[in-house]
């Protein structure tokens, strides 16, 4: 099965709001993923510096924790960039996979460059988790969301890895796996890669669509009446603050990873 892609949900929104709706149009998620990878760019991306996409550099497989791609020297990129929300998710089948993933990250990365990305908000899916009704078989635990539905196996988060989840949209439905923050902060540690942030992708676009409100207006985000950001709206809220916005960044060898600031 394949992961659904924000722009997708976009469609979704389209059609979903097609009824007047009072206040300001819905952000579309295609274009507001867009915005926060570029935002993300322009401030850890230094011109002249290698980037890479991670699912680029590895095959799929790779990606969630198989061995480090072969063809590519360790420390070449000033960046490694993971926008498939999924991909972390996949890691977590077991510790294992998890350890490679970050070990893959680390290997690609020059010292001081920055893994960043977008993956599922662990606090969020957790929060509907423990929201979800049993179903009518007794077999499952159901959120119910207006474009999508959350599945789960279990009502409580027992084990740290392989505590599976499906998440339904009207096209498309996929397996996944539970992620937990301080895992992946402390596992990224042993790598020598330092949080730096964590936050979810509301608080992120809260927390900078001023000073990037120029990129924002290139895009079609900006109020004609206001001249102002849009406020979000409520599909839009329930969409994007299912996600988060990571980035790490690589320490030099043998330096603590307590010298950079933990983000929320």
């Amino acid at each position: 099965m394949h992961p659904i892609p924000l722009a997708h949900l976009a469609i979704l929104f389209k059609k979903n709001m097609a009824q007047p709706q009072p206040g300001p149009p819905s952000v579309p998620m295609n274009v507001f993923h867009d915005w926060v990878k570029h935002v993300l760019i322009e401030q850890l991306v230094e011109k002249g510096h290698d980037s890479i996409a991670f699912d680029q550099a590895n095959n799929a497989s790779t990606a969630a924790g198989g061995a480090p791609a072969t063809h590519l020297q360790p420390s070449t990129f000033n960046s490694v960039v993971c926008f498939n929300p999924l991909m972390v998710q996949r890691a977590f089948r077991e510790a294992s996979a998890l350890d490679r993933f970050l070990n893959n990250v680390a290997y690609l990365l020059k010292p001081g460059g920055f893994f960043y990305g977008i993956m599922m908000d662990p606090t969020e899916v957790w929060s509907r988790m423990q929201k979800a009704h049993l179903s009518e078989d007794g077999q499952q635990h159901i959120f119910q969301e207006p474009l999508r539905t959350f599945t789960f196996t279990t009502e409580t988060y027992s084990e740290i890895f392989g505590t599976r989840w499906i998440l339904h949209a009207p096209q498309d439905s996929h397996d996944e796996f539970m992620t937990h923050a301080p895992t992946i902060i402390s596992v990224a540690r042993r790598h020598d890669l330092a949080c730096t942030g964590m936050p979810n992708m509301l608080a992120f676009y809260e927390e900078h669509r001023l000073h990037y409100k120029s990129l924002l207006q290139k895009m079609g985000l900006i109020d004609k009446t206001t001249g102002q950001p849009y406020e979000p709206s409520a599909p839009f809220i329930q969409a994007a603050g299912i996600y988060a916005v990571f980035v790490f960044q690589k320490l030099p060898a043998h330096a603590s990873a307590d010298a950079l600031p933990l983000g929320p």
